[in-house]
């Protein structure tokens, strides 16, 4: 009995020795005695779409060529580390287009943007990330009817190797991380770069700077892929772009398979 006594006082002490009250009044915080504490995840979103904000060569706000724009962002997101899809809204019908009621009289048969950790990432109509439910009203999808769209990878934001899914939405090859991002593809970004100088030379005049902004950035982000294996060095030579005021080009060294800035 007494034995027995005797136990239950040890418990009692190890359990008031262990008890978080004693611990913090020790000077121990609780958490310490509780072992390692999970890590906070960082907020991807919020990361990518001050990303987005700073990528300011990207022109947002030009009615056309959301694809491109998508294709750069996510270029921009493979460099920090940060995987993403991209989301194909498909206008409801041939007779009744997108119409985003914060654009005027812009009409879409679609629109294309990022998606990360579930948030949608796109200036271009929103000034944070937002749902993806949210976003379809925002990009003019009607209220009377289901968003048609479709979920790709960041580095497939051209759509060229997909299949038109019809009404239903299904997530295809959807990745969460950076292992399961597919390499870029060296032509399609060009195109995606080619058309964001087109969107700056068709706003009107003083857009030089963004011109040359633009090019100088597709440097450095095909060379940061390339450096981290995620772009395909696709063959090719030419001069990309056509505005009078474009100021360079970019060939493939083929030896080193680097893309390089060549003086025009």
């Amino acid at each position: 009995m007494r034995a027995a006594v005797v136990l239950s006082l040890r418990v009692a002490l190890l359990g008031l020795l262990l008890s978080p009250a004693l611990t913090h009044a020790r000077g121990v915080p609780a958490s310490a005695s509780a072992g390692p504490t999970a890590r906070r995840r960082p907020d991807r979103a919020q990361q990518a779409y001050q990303i987005a904000r700073s990528a300011d060569y990207i022109p947002w706000r030009f009615p056309d060529w959301c694809e491109s724009r998508a294709m750069a962002l996510s270029a921009e997101l493979a460099t920090a580390n940060i995987p993403s899809n991209v989301v194909f809204l498909q206008k409801p019908s041939p007779e009744r287009p997108l119409t985003p009621p914060g654009l005027g009289n812009v009409v879409w048969k679609n629109h294309v943007a990022v998606l990360v950790d579930g948030k949608m990432i796109d200036p271009a109509l929103c000034s944070g990330p937002t749902t993806l439910k949210a976003w379809t009203r925002l990009a003019g999808q009607p209220e009377d009817t289901k968003p048609r769209m479709r979920i790709m990878p960041g580095s497939h934001a051209f759509g060229r190797d997909c299949v038109d899914y019809g009404g239903k939405r299904i997530t295809c090859c959807a990745t969460k991380t950076m292992a399961g991002l597919p390499r870029f593809d060296g032509e399609q970004m060009i195109d995606a770069y080619d058309n964001l100088v087109w969107s700056w030379a068709m706003s009107g005049g003083g857009h030089a700077p963004k011109i040359r902004q633009a090019c100088d950035r597709m440097s450095q982000v095909m060379n940061q892929l390339l450096d981290q294996g995620r772009l395909s060095p696709t063959a090719f030579s030419g001069v990309i772009g056509y505005p009078p005021w474009w100021p360079s080009r970019l060939e493939l060294d083929r030896a080193a398979n680097r893309y390089v800035s060549v003086p025009r």
